[in-house]
Parts: C-alpha cells; structure tokens; sequence
C-alpha cells in the first residue's frame, strides 16, 4: 500500500500528467496526436480499475441521496 497520503500522491500524480502533457505539446503534431488517444485510454481504464474498488460504497452513498 502506498506510503504517502491521498492527497500528496493526487498532488504528484497531477504534476506528473502535467510533465507528460507539456512533452506531448512539444512533440511533432503528428506524434503528438498519435500518443494522446492511446495515453487517453490508458489512464481511463486505470481510473476505472481504482475506482471499481469503491463501487460498492459509491452506490450505498448515491442511494442515500
């Protein structure tokens, strides 16, 4: 389990996506514009995996109103 708190590890996650967003903007268009749908999909299915671990809470939560 990760060591850090949430919020540290969302705050160096963010700036780490950044990084990486500022290198796709300094590559050739076309390179760029190759990678962002494949970097797209792939974080989009990470960001469903983590969040699968709290759907059963989510929904308890959203039932609540």
């Amino acid at each position: 389990a990760p060591a850090a708190p949430p919020a540290a590890r969302v705050l160096a996650l963010r700036a780490l996506l950044r990084d990486v967003f500022e290198r796709l903007d300094a590559l050739p268009a076309a390179d760029g514009d190759a990678l962002r749908p494949l970097l797209g999909g792939h974080l989009a299915a990470q960001v469903v995996r983590e969040l699968s671990r709290f759907q059963g809470s989510l929904l308890e939560e959203i039932s609540r109103g």
